[in-house]
């Protein structure tokens, strides 16, 4: 029984993780962000350069971006300026 409970602990959570990262889409300004990230692919795009590519003014993106970066549909690395890119695992999981 203690695997038939993991099975379904499992799947609920795999569940409650697409629900979060698709609700986080649901938004028009999260879903252009996401879609300048995907189209740069891993190299990623700056912050200012995805402000300027999706017409999202420069303080509304950083709480926009935010919701994102909490579902995990983006990642942010330090190079010589702050990276954001679309989160791996999810686009790899949920482009298939």
């Amino acid at each position: 029984m203690g695997g038939l409970l993991r099975f379904h602990i499992s799947i609920t959570m795999e569940t409650q993780s697409a629900l979060c990262a698709l609700a986080s889409l649901a938004q028009e300004s999260r879903l252009a962000i996401f879609r300048a990230l995907v189209e740069a692919g891993p190299a990623g795009l700056s912050a200012g350069k995805i402000s300027k590519k999706t017409g999202i003014p420069p303080r509304r993106f950083s709480f926009t971006y935010k919701e994102l970066a909490h579902a995990d549909m983006v990642v942010s690395r330090q190079e010589s300026n702050p990276i954001c890119a679309p989160g791996a695992a999810l686009t790899q999981e949920y482009s298939a």
